[in-house]
């Protein structure tokens, strides 16, 4: 039998009460307790708040690159050119828009882009060095395998890869000798170098004829052995000198700040903030008391905090282990140098403790962190000062003057640099660049905002947003309005 419409219960004899035998489900999906009112679904009024938060949050993001304010300043030439160098102040990383002024240009009076090159660092000096090393007589060996007796040469001394060896003889000795030449670092493995040469010191009528320079070919530093070859002699040696030739990497020219202040301090650590964009190149530590010592670990703050958590991954597992002796570091700082800071009063002399080297990273602020108390610097906080390479660039003048740097803005409109052979089609390798140059005198709000040492710090100042950036934050909260409006319409009206 089919049933009919009077055979199920209506709405009205159910009662307006019968939705209390529903189990009524939250959000999480557990059941609510009986009598509770029933979940109202995520209406636009609900949802609105979170959606306008992460659109701003997308908003700001995608707007934080291009805060950086655009700039220029004018170039005073010296020397009649047209090709000028221009060494750039630290100053101008705190206005560049990125660390490797991947925003630079040159431009004449018309606005025009000037080619432009950067200047390479010099490349390796090569140094040569002569030595007299020791030498040891190996006794030879009458059994199978028989080994004749050598000279054994102890070149570890030197540096750099060894070009010649040069033999003497005692005085009044002379004589021919057939030889070879083995090269070792071990004393162990030995790699032939010369496996057959003659010296000779030879004397006739009053004349002397040597020849006793042997080339070694770059070997490196270690052991060297002198056999003869069967039917020959050892020769007896009075000296041995060995040429080695080593390169020299010329370190670039630095550019220091002044002292910097903390921004804050706690018992045992001290924050400093440093110039924006400043690839850091050395640091050092300045104590403003006296004969104070303490070992200190330095802690570079990372631009985004991660969350807290035990170290995963490789780096991390192998930071936590080399500073396992060590304060943990907190979250979003990252260990950078471990290190004895001291100023020493001496009565030969006063010492203070050396610069440390960085690798060129970008920190936006660094802690001084202590073992004990930050007391044992003394009770004023000691102060930091900061280095970073000089950056130069070489220019073609082209056009009417003034001529100006220009910095920030859209990358994209960057005159981007050549290669300096490109810039100086007629220059050979090794030559020096050109001695013109060009000044750069910034403007007053171009200088880091960097607490110094001997004033609080001041509070930097905004760079300007650009009209374009405004016209689109205008236009997202417009968006966000008509998303409101458009949800409120279609709200349910209240039961």
């Amino acid at each position: 039998m089919n049933p009919t419409r009077s055979d199920f219960p209506s709405a009205s004899a159910a009662g307006p009460r019968s939705r209390r035998h529903t189990a009524v489900t939250g959000r999480d999906g557990r059941q609510a307790p009986p009598g509770a009112p029933p979940a109202r679904p995520a209406t636009g009024h609900r949802i609105l708040p979170r959606v306008m938060a992460k659109a701003m949050a997308g908003l700001a993001a995608a707007a934080g690159p291009a805060l950086a304010a655009p700039g220029s300043a004018e170039l005073a030439l010296q020397g009649s050119g047209p090709y000028h160098t221009v060494h750039l102040p630290m100053a101008l990383h705190t206005r560049a828009a990125s660390s490797d002024f991947g925003s630079l240009r040159v431009l004449n009076a018309r606005g025009e882009a000037l080619p432009f090159a950067w200047r390479e660092l010099p490349p390796p000096a090569a140094e040569e060095s002569r030595r007299t090393v020791p030498f040891f007589k190996q006794p030879g060996v009458t059994r199978q395998p028989a080994r004749p007796p050598a000279w054994v040469l102890d070149t570890r001394q030197l540096r750099g890869s060894l070009q010649a060896l040069e033999l003497r003889l005692p005085e009044g000795r002379h004589g021919a000798y057939t030889l070879a030449l083995d090269s070792s670092t071990d004393l162990q493995h030995w790699q032939s170098v010369l496996p057959r040469l003659q010296v000779l010191w030879l004397e006739h009528q009053g004349l002397r004829l040597e020849q006793a320079s042997l080339p070694l070919g770059g070997v490196p530093p270690g052991y060297l052995r002198l056999s003869p070859i069967e039917g020959s002699e050892l020769p007896p040696l009075a000296a041995a000198e060995v040429t080695a030739l080593s390169s020299v990497e010329q370190a670039p020219a630095l550019q220091w700040s002044e002292p910097i202040a903390p921004s804050g301090c706690g018992p045992r650590h001290c924050d400093y903030p440093l110039p924006a964009q400043l690839p850091l190149a050395q640091l050092q530590v300045v104590a403003h008391e006296p004969n104070a010592l303490a070992e200190v670990q330095l802690l570079g703050q990372e631009a985004a905090a991660p969350a807290a958590g035990p170290p995963h991954g490789l780096r991390e597992r192998l930071r936590a282990l080399r500073h396992k002796q060590r304060p943990p570091a907190p979250p979003g700082w990252l260990p950078l140098a471990s290190t004895s800071v001291y100023w020493l009063r001496l009565p030969e002399g006063e010492f203070r403790s050396p610069a440390l080297p960085f690798d060129a990273g970008v920190w936006p602020q660094l802690r001084l962190q202590t073992e004990g108390p930050i007391t044992q610097l003394g009770q004023r906080p000691p102060s930091l000062k900061v280095a970073a390479e000089t950056r130069s660039l070489v220019f073609l003048a082209r056009g009417p003057a003034p001529y100006r740097l220009a910095w920030g803005g859209d990358e994209r409109q960057a005159g981007a640099p050549v290669a300096l052979q490109q810039l100086l089609p007629l220059r050979r390798p090794g030559e020096p660049l050109p001695a013109d140059t060009a000044s750069l005198s910034l403007p007053a709000a171009a200088a880091p905002a960097v607490a110094s040492a001997s004033s609080p710090a001041p509070v930097p100042a905004r760079p300007a947003v650009a009209p374009g950036l405004w016209a689109v934050l205008a236009g997202g909260l417009a968006l966000m309005g008509w998303m409101a409006w458009s949800l409120l319409r279609k709200r349910p009206p209240a039961e």
